[in-house]
Formats: C-alpha cells, structure tokens, sequence
C-alpha cells in the first residue's frame, strides 16, 4: 500500500534481517521511517536497530511491530522481545519511545 502511494519514496524488503540488513545498510542513505515486522527476539530486536541506528536521518521513526510477541513454536524458551525492545529504547540514539496496544502494560515513554 505504502509503495502504491508513494512510489519511489518507499522501498520494501523480504528476508531474514541477517541476510537482507547488512547490504540495504550499505545501499542506502538515510532514512526516515523503518517497519520492523521481521525476528521476533531480544537478539534480533537489537541487532537490527544497532545495524540501522548510523543511518536514521535525525527525527527518524522506526516502528517495532509484536514487542510483547512469544511463540513457542518458534522460539524454544523466551524470544524476549520485550527485553530487546526495552534495550533498543536505551540506546543514545532514541530520543522518545511509546508502546502502543491495549493488552500492554502501561506505555513507556523516553524523554531527554
């Protein structure tokens, strides 16, 4: 929908972040809005954004998809994507946070 409404402004990428993240960070210039719909885990949350952190133009909004996400079926124990997602909201770089949901806990903002 984004890419039918923007065109060339918009860019989507299918694949494991492991194999498709290193080459788009070498691609690409800075970007201003990030989808993370991709590993559901601690270790790929902040992989991921360590990855992408020295290409965000300044201002911009990455998006973490299921940061409260468990799946047994994939993951063996806990994948810890709220633990990854409370780092990734750590990092120097992020400037405010907010979790957004229903079935959340209270939402958790990062003011500096």
């Amino acid at each position: 929908m984004l890419k039918r409404l923007h065109g060339g402004m918009v860019s989507c990428h299918f694949g494991s972040t492991g194999s498709v993240l290193p080459e788009l960070v070498k691609s690409l210039g800075r970007i201003d809005f990030m989808f993370h719909d991709c590993g559901h885990s601690r270790e790929d949350h902040v992989s991921d954004f360590n990855q992408v952190s020295e290409i965000l133009s300044p201002g911009a909004l990455v998006l973490f998809d299921d940061i409260h996400w468990e799946d047994p079926r994939i993951y063996a124990g806990q994948a810890g994507t709220y633990e990854g997602w409370k780092e990734v909201v750590g990092h120097p770089r992020v400037k405010r946070a907010v979790e957004i949901g229903d079935d959340e806990p209270e939402g958790e903002a990062k003011e500096s």
